[in-house]
C-alpha cells in the first residue's frame, strides 16, 4: 500500500514515486496506491496499464488536485475511515510519501470521532 502526496511541494518527487509505485503494482497486483493533496484518490486500477506513461496520464485524470495545496490529516482520516480496515490486514505494508507540509489541522488526527 502506498500513499503518495501529490502537492505542489511534492511536484520534483511525485512523479518518480509514482513511476516506482507503477513498476510496484505491475508486479505485484495486491498492491494499492492512494495519491492525496487536498482530497484521497485512489489511482490503483490506473497504474495497473502497461505503460508507465498511460498510467500516469489516467492517473492525472483521477486525481483533480495535482500541484495544489496539501491537507494530510483530512488524507490519513478519510484513508483510516475508509479503506484502512479493508486493505490493512494481515502483513500488510503501507508507505506514505510527503514532505510533511499540511495546511490542515494536525490535531484532528488525534481527536476521536463518535461512532
Amino acid at each position: 500500500m502506498i500513499l503518495i502526496d501529490i502537492s505542489g511541494s511534492m511536484e520534483r518527487y511525485s512523479r518518480a514515486f509514482l513511476h516506482f509505485a507503477h513498476g510496484l503494482s505491475r508486479r505485484h497486483r495486491g498492491t494499492h496506491t492512494f495519491v492525496f493533496g487536498t482530497r484521497l484518490t485512489d489511482i490503483s486500477r490506473c497504474l495497473r496499464h502497461r505503460d508507465p506513461d498511460q498510467a500516469l496520464a489516467l492517473a492525472g485524470k483521477a486525481a483533480q488536485d495535482w500541484r495544489g495545496g496539501t491537507r494530510i490529516a483530512s488524507s490519513l482520516d478519510d484513508f483510516n475511515r475508509r479503506w484502512a480496515r479493508r486493505l490493512l490486514t494481515g502483513n500488510a505494508a503501507l508507505l506514505l510519501v510527503t514532505d510533511g507540509l499540511d495546511r490542515d489541522d494536525a490535531a484532528s488526527l488525534g481527536r476521536r470521532r463518535p461512532n
